[in-house]
């Protein structure tokens, strides 16, 4: 998360590090998913992060009211 808190975000680090939480199960793995699907969407991705959304709401309850807004904006 500090790679997206920057002024200038890093996104493709920040995707990187959470490509990395969720090669294994913890207890991150769906805060992961929601951070990694917003830097997708900060480079204008909006493909990658409709499939990490979708991802997100298949897996738990975590941010599923806004993952599911931002979803049906993209498909929109």
């Amino acid at each position: 998360m500090s790679y997206l808190s920057q002024p200038n975000p890093q996104t493709k680090a920040a995707i990187s590090a959470f490509n990395e939480v969720l090669t294994s199960d913890n207890d991150y793995r769906q805060q992961a998913l929601w951070y990694k699907a917003l830097a997708f969407l900060h480079q204008g991705e909006q493909s990658q992060a409709a499939l990490v959304l979708s991802k997100l709401l298949e897996e738990g309850d975590y941010k599923n009211r806004e993952a599911a807004s931002i979803l049906r904006q993209i498909e929109h």
